[in-house]
């Protein structure tokens, strides 16, 4: 389900070095949302991620954990990195192994425990760690289970999320919200069967759960990527509203076929800075198109401009 195994065959790769950081940076001075380092890779495999987070406290991202050993635990707690989300999505190893296609989960976990570790040793209540779960029919049943995964392993919070499906036809059967896709209905009752389950279990457990999507899916006027207050920025400079418009990455419409995939920049940071491009003339009318309700043409087919995917509160 992960976008960058649709990309376009020119998808670039690579990592966001100190440079074009340091040409981000003068946006970045009392914002109140956190930095998100993460841009659809392993920000643990960044060799300049050591010199990012010492440079700029309070920054955050997403990990598969992996690499998540003792050596980078102390140093994210050293940096004051903010918050650190590990997307997980089982709380059985076959099913993790069905949906990842590799990785060893057993060590996943225990890097969750390891953070938690290093900060309780230290004494403080940072990096924030989330366990992450996307909702999807293949791991629903397992969601009670990660409640108690989550907090063996120290996690403060879990986090559960709809699917957000990319272009395989025939992903749209993983969906468990309706009103999107035409051909294709979930078990709304078995759905919230579980979501119940989970509520009463996160309480039991005294860990806390957050929510992010409804089950009825509906534009809304805002995104997943954060459009109307966060801009994405390529490794190479390049600005853009969102994640998915930084990179060719196919979607599926309401009858599940693949739709086109555009890709939508309004500068370079080589060139401009970043509070230019975010004031210019085009970019502040796409924005206001987000907020009127009436999507550009470019978010059509974008499940990140509906309902499944805003955060709409906790659990609990």
């Amino acid at each position: 389900m992960c976008p960058t195994t649709n990309y376009a065959q020119h998808g670039r790769n690579g990592y966001l070095g100190v440079k074009t950081f340091e040409l981000i940076r003068p946006f970045l001075e009392g914002l109140p949302q956190g930095v998100d380092l993460t841009g659809w890779g392993e920000p643990l495999m960044n060799p300049y991620l050591p010199a990012i987070i010492e440079s700029l406290p309070g920054v955050m991202f997403t990990t598969n954990g992996h690499l998540l050993d003792t050596r980078w635990a102390a140093r994210l707690v050293k940096c004051r990195v903010g918050a650190v989300a590990f997307s997980i999505d089982a709380a059985i190893e076959d099913t993790y192994v069905s949906i990842h296609g590799r990785g060893d989960f057993a060590v996943v976990w225990r890097n969750v425990a390891g953070l938690r570790k290093a900060r309780d040793f230290i004494g403080v209540k940072l990096p924030f760690i989330s366990a992450h779960f996307l909702l999807m029919k293949s791991n629903l049943a397992e969601l009670p289970e990660f409640i108690d995964r989550a907090a063996d392993a120290g996690a403060d919070e879990v986090v559960v999320k709809h699917i957000a499906l990319f272009a395989r036809p025939g992903q749209e059967r993983e969906a468990l919200f309706s009103g999107y896709f035409k051909n294709t209905r979930p078990d709304d009752s078995l759905r919230d069967e579980v979501l119940q389950k989970t509520q009463d279990r996160a309480k039991a457990r005294g860990i806390a759960s957050r929510f992010i999507g409804s089950n009825i899916a509906r534009p809304v006027a805002d995104c997943f990527g954060g459009a109307l207050e966060r801009p994405f920025v390529s490794i190479d400079g390049y600005v853009s509203p969102c994640c998915v418009l930084a990179h060719e990455v196919p979607r599926l419409s309401p009858l599940g076929e693949p739709s086109p995939a555009p890709i939508l920049f309004f500068g370079n940071l080589q060139k401009d800075t970043l509070q230019n491009i975010w004031r210019l003339k085009e970019y502040t009318a796409f924005r206001d198109a987000i907020k009127s309700g009436n999507p550009p043409l470019q978010c059509r087919y974008c499940l990140g401009a509906w309902s499944v995917t805003v955060d709409t509160g906790r659990l609990d």
